[in-house]
């Protein structure tokens, strides 16, 4: 099994997050990840805003946020050739907007 991590950020100005259901997909040289919610952040009992203080303290997912998530996989994907974002509306509200200001990935290990 191999695990990648990913780290999210929305941009620094208010309601650059969102409500809306996020997912992501890696496909490398080896084959692809399956399709990972990125829904719970990987930050320890610290919040969030206390890990980065060049965001406002905010608690709503509206707010500009960085999270770190993890992708496991079967099995290596190889060289990483492609990041596919899967952005669908949260339940039955409006999709709304979204302000994805970076994002990277990385191997663990």
């Amino acid at each position: 099994m191999a695990t990648y991590w990913v780290q999210v950020a929305t941009g620094p100005q208010p309601l650059a997050g969102t409500m809306d259901s996020i997912g992501i997909t890696l496909l490398g040289t080896h084959g692809c990840s399956p399709r990972t919610a990125l829904g719970a952040m990987v930050l320890g009992t610290t919040p969030w805003w206390q890990c980065h203080s060049e965001f406002v303290p905010c608690v709503s997912p509206a707010c500009p946020q960085r999270g770190l998530y993890q992708v496991h996989c079967p099995q290596a994907l190889g060289s990483l050739l492609l990041l596919q974002i899967h952005k669908d509306p949260f339940g039955n509200l409006p999709e709304s907007n979204w302000y994805l200001e970076s994002i990277s990935v990385w191997q663990e290990g």
